[in-house]
């Protein structure tokens, strides 16, 4: 089964195609909303070298890695099954002290996090900060969310290049 994932509107749409219908010259497309708003690229590279290249990078820049959460590892220890699927939550205090100076309730959203796992390859998803200025009514550090955006980005970039 082949997964697409769509960005269309500020929707995603997730549409299945049925492998052996397209094959029979039938494609039977499936599709169902998701109700999430990450940004979502692509690696060919396995989740565990995506997270220690991210983790590298991270370093490299001075960024402060808070923690790294192995989802699977935690599943398997419970002896449930997941595929590979980590988070790895970075940020910088001085830049979101700012931000939760303008407003408390935004300490939810922070530290920033990317998350990486295994479907029929590996993706790689993070909350586009920008998000954060209307939700949280972010008016006077709006700069501020701007460039932790632009680092998403270009971190995500790194990755995957």
């Amino acid at each position: 089964m082949l997964e697409i994932r769509i960005n269309k509107n500020q929707n995603d749409l997730l549409y299945y195609y049925d492998d052996f219908r397209q094959r029979a010259g039938v494609w039977i497309v499936y599709f169902a909303a998701m109700n999430h708003s990450l940004t979502i690229n692509s690696s060919s590279e396995s989740v565990q070298a995506v997270a220690d290249k991210l983790e590298t990078i991270l370093r490299s820049k001075n960024i402060r890695v808070f923690a790294r959460i192995d989802h699977a590892e935690a599943a398997r220890a419970q002896g449930l099954e997941l595929q590979d699927e980590q988070v790895l939550i970075f940020g910088d205090p001085k830049v979101g002290t700012s931000l939760m100076q303008e407003c408390p309730a935004v300490g939810i959203e922070l530290p920033l996090k990317i998350v990486i796992w295994r479907g029929e390859q590996t993706f790689i998803g993070y909350r586009d900060p920008k998000l954060l200025l209307e939700e949280y009514e972010i008016v006077v550090h709006r700069g501020i969310v701007e460039k932790m955006s632009m680092l998403m980005a270009n971190l995500v970039a790194e990755l995957i290049k």
